[in-house]
C-alpha cells in the first residue's frame, strides 16, 4: 500500500539526504487495520508504531559515525538489516562501493527506492529480507549495519546467532541502540568480539537521546 509521504532533509557533513518518510497516522491506522488483535512488542507506550516506517535516533547516530569514519566505508561492499527507512544505507552509499538495503517489510522496501531515486543513488539495491531467513555463508559484504534492532526480547537469542555467525565468517558489525533493559544481557554477550564503543548524544524532534554504537569484530 502506498501512503502519502513526505520529504525530510537529512545533513550529515557536507552529504545532504533526501530521504521519503510516510505520513504515520495512515501507517498506524492501516497496520490497525489488517493486524487488530496484534499488539505492538513495544518497551513502553510510546512506540506505538510500525517500526520500520520513523526514523529512529539510533540511525542519525549510526549515520553520523558513518561520516566520522569514512575511510573505513570507502569501497566497501556494505549490508543493512532491518534497516527501516535506510538512512544510515543512504549515507554510506557515498563512500561505499556497493550497498545492500533490507528489510523484512514490502512497504519499507518501497520507501528505500523512493528515496533511492530520489536522491540518484547507483550503488544502492533494496530487497526485502528476514534475518530469520538469513543464511550467513551467502553474504559478501564485509560491514554489516544494524541500527535499534535490539528492542525485543523474543528475538535476541535469533540476532545473537546472526551476529556472531557473521563476524565468524569476517563481517564486521556496527550495531548502534540506546540503552534497554530487554536487551542489558544480549549486549553484555556480545562484549567479548566488541572492539570500540561510541556514545553519541542525538537531538531528533525535541527528543534528546544517547545511541551507543558497538564495533564488532572477530578481532
Amino acid at each position: 500500500m502506498v501512503h502519502n509521504h513526505a520529504i525530510e532533509i537529512f545533513q550529515f557533513g557536507n552529504i545532504t539526504v533526501q530521504l521519503c518518510i510516510p505520513n504515520q497516522q495512515q501507517v498506524y491506522y492501516t497496520y490497525k487495520l489488517t493486524n487488530p488483535h496484534q499488539p505492538f512488542p513495544v518497551e513502553g507506550n510510546e512506540n506505538k508504531f510500525p517500526y520500520w516506517a520513523k526514523v529512529w535516533h539510533s540511525a542519525i547516530a549510526l549515520s553520523e559515525y558513518i561520516v566520522e569514519n569514512a575511510l573505513a566505508f570507502t569501497q566497501k561492499n556494505i549490508l543493512e538489516l532491518a534497516a527501516g527507512l535506510g538512512l544510515p544505507s543512504m549515507v554510506v552509499s557515498h563512500y561505499a562501493a556497493q550497498v545492500h538495503c533490507t528489510d523484512y517489510n514490502n512497504e519499507a522496501k518501497n520507501y528505500i527506492n523512493n528515496s533511492i531515486s530520489l536522491n540518484e543513488y547507483k550503488n544502492i539495491t533494496a530487497s526485502c529480507l528476514n534475518w530469520n531467513n538469513l543464511n550467513t555463508t551467502d553474504i559478501h559484504s564485509s560491514i554489516v549495519l544494524l541500527s535499534d534492532v535490539n528492542y525485543d526480547a523474543h528475538t535476541l537469542d535469533a540476532l545473537y546467532i546472526i551476529i556472531t555467525s557473521l563476524v565468524h565468517n569476517g563481517c564486521t558489525i556496527l550495531l548502534a541502540t540506546p540503552v534497554r533493559l530487554v536487551a542489558t544481557q544480549f549486549i553484555q554477550s556480545l562484549l567479548h568480539l566488541t572492539t570500540q564503543v561510541v556514545s553519541k548524544q542525538i537531538t531528533y524532534n525535541d527528543d534528546v537521546q544517547t545511541i551507543y554504537i558497538y564495533h564488532i569484530t572477530s578481532g
